[in-house]
């Protein structure tokens, strides 16, 4: 009885007892894991680095006109030791393996030594290449011309119909330069840009200069280099269509189909920006107005009409520069119609009438009945109307022609001078209201 009074006026039970006792053990394991760990970063550790490249200042050499031709290696494997964290905080391009061309003067083979860096606080113990053997060559240069035939072009997507044409750089010359031996064997040099997917007319897009031998193959090597007389290199794209289509010759009224009208050459090839020609479906080569062809005729079209920048060439390649039009009309039905001088109304103030009867030549439409053509056509057909105001007993004056609206379907007015004579005298009415019989004209 007691002991518990001692416990409770110590302020501590059995069970915060325990829970004192569990605290005090996990601090001590912590303490006692930090500095574990603390002692593991400071253990002393080797790690190796491979593939460190070898490098070296052209800069050295070039004020006696020298380059690097060859380096016999080109990469050293290096190890370094130091603490765990030190080490465990190096990455490959830390470490730096350097050789000195300082001492070269003349061309000729050198052995030099391969000096290693490391960081701060580690410390190198093994490196698998302790010397090189350089080459070094008089240092020359070759200035190329740069023009769109020299653009390669790979990996574009084109739209249908569409063929790259010659780009445009933004550059006219580039200067290669490196050792005499090796730029000897440079025979040429291409300018090649990278796709990036879709090609458009236009688009501007980075290029590189690629060096090229007598054979066509690509050259690379790290001691040539290339100028070009601009900041960044790039190339204009142009992009060009091929569209065949045909040739026409528009009607201007409809009344015309393809047999009576033909174009020679009956279709052509367009070539031109794909903006200009992808929505052409056709070219009219002339406008033609039925009215006014009264026969069979053909006729050369040399001004033909074409968005700027387009061409046209026949199946053979060859550029198209006119057209023949041929007309063809004997074949079609034509007749006369007569218009009675009592029909035609006469605008006049002073009393004037038709004197003298309208014969009207008109022709069969394409679309017209054909129980109507082989018939004869009303008067009514034609609607004949003059302006008299200005003229006095005996005068020719011409004369407006409409064809009735419920026949502007079969017959069209062929374009000719119709005039009337007016007078002061009235038309006796025995004049027959139907015209002529149908004929050829």
């Amino acid at each position: 009885m007691s002991n518990i009074k001692k416990a409770n006026i110590a302020g501590v039970g059995p069970k915060k007892r325990r829970i004192w006792i569990l605290w005090i053990v996990s601090l001590v394991l912590a303490f006692t894991f930090w500095l574990y760990a603390t002692s593991l970063d400071n253990i002393t550790v080797e790690e190796t680095f491979n593939l460190i490249d070898i490098e070296y200042d052209n800069t050295q050499i070039k004020q006696h006109g020298l380059v690097v031709q060859s380096i016999s290696i080109d990469t050293v494997n290096v190890t370094i030791m130091g603490s765990q964290r030190e080490v465990r905080s190096v990455s490959k391009s830390d470490i730096k393996a350097q050789i000195s061309l300082e001492s070269i003067t003349q061309p000729g083979e050198y052995s030099l030594n391969v000096n290693i860096t490391t960081p701060d606080k580690t410390t190198l113990t093994a490196q698998t290449v302790e010397k090189v053997t350089v080459t070094v060559d008089k240092s020359s240069e070759k200035i190329f011309m740069i023009s769109s035939d020299s653009v390669e072009l790979f990996g574009w997507n084109l739209g249908s119909g569409c063929h790259f044409d010659k780009s445009t750089v933004n550059a006219t010359k580039a200067t290669v330069s490196g050792p005499t031996l090796e730029l000897d064997s440079v025979d040429s040099i291409k300018v090649r840009t990278s796709s990036i997917g879709n090609a458009t007319n236009g688009q501007t897009v980075a290029a590189e200069v690629i060096l090229i031998d007598k054979f066509g193959d690509e050259i690379k090597s790290k001691n040539l280099s290339v100028k070009v007389n601009t900041d960044i290199l790039t190339v204009k794209l142009s992009i060009y269509m091929e569209k065949t289509v045909k040739l026409t010759a528009s009607g201007k009224h409809g009344y015309f189909d393809d047999s009576n009208v033909s174009v020679s050459p009956s279709s052509v090839t367009l070539i031109g920006s794909p903006e200009a020609i992808e929505k052409i479906s056709y070219i009219s080569v002339a406008d033609i107005d039925e009215t006014k062809e009264l026969t069979d005729r053909s006729f050369t079209v040399s001004d033909i009409s074409l968005p700027d920048g387009v061409r046209m060439v026949a199946t053979d390649g060859s550029e198209v520069t006119e057209a023949e039009v041929s007309i063809f009309v004997s074949e079609i039905k034509h007749t006369y119609v007569k218009i009675p001088a009592k029909n035609v109304e006469l605008l006049s103030t002073s009393g004037l009438s038709a004197q003298t009867d309208i014969n009207v030549l008109v022709r069969f439409s394409s679309t017209a009945d054909p129980s109507l053509i082989g018939s004869k056509l009303p008067v009514s057909c034609i609607i004949a109307s003059a302006d008299a105001t200005s003229a006095k007993e005996g005068d020719e004056i011409p004369v407006i022609l409409l064809v009735a609206e419920n026949f502007r379907d079969s017959i069209y007015i062929l374009d000719m001078p119709y005039t009337v004579v007016v007078g002061a005298s009235q038309i006796s009415d025995n004049t027959p209201s139907i015209g002529g019989e149908v004929t050829p004209l």
